[in-house]
């Protein structure tokens, strides 16, 4: 009867564990990316865009993405992938302000949220607020964000 109840309570205890390690966890993220505009359209308000960047959890990456801003708003929304160095992707989406400054460069401020990731980042959400600085509307014009917020893995990362 003792060995039994041992044998129980020691499963109980691995059982325990595992569902602790397999448990999602929230970690911060701080990202800083550099990169071009690499097209646009004045007209309709459509820009592409393409840097690298690093963060926490992703290390070094790679992003390409597109948004479309409302001149007659100042609204502006869009999304990117990320592809981190060992391949892993993630998908964001984000929507938030823009305006132009009185040096002629544009500043966005909008809020993202992380999805639909690949390889290590598979399962993995988020959410940040993000603020860009464009050095203009031309192809070739120098970017920046940085990003302050928050990845929740579905496993330890």
């Amino acid at each position: 009867m003792r060995r039994s109840l041992n044998c129980v309570v020691s499963a109980a205890c691995v059982l325990a564990a595992w569902a602790a390690s397999a448990q999602a966890q929230t970690v911060p993220l701080f990202e800083h990316c550099e990169g071009t505009v690499q097209s646009i359209n004045l007209a309709t308000g459509e820009l592409t865009f393409a840097g690298l960047g690093r963060a926490t959890v992703f290390g070094p990456y790679a992003v390409e993405g597109s948004s479309t801003a409302s001149f007659a708003t100042g609204q502006v929304s869009g999304g990117d992938t990320t592809t981190t160095r060992d391949g892993a992707t993630i998908k964001s989406e984000f929507a938030g302000v823009f305006e132009v400054l009185e040096s002629g460069k544009i500043r966005f401020r909008v809020n993202a949220r992380w999805g639909h990731g690949t390889g290590r980042l598979a399962g993995v959400t988020g959410e940040a607020e993000v603020v860009a600085l464009i050095d203009g509307l031309a192809p070739g014009s120098a970017f920046s964000y940085d990003t302050i917020g928050t990845l929740t893995f579905p496993h330890k990362p």
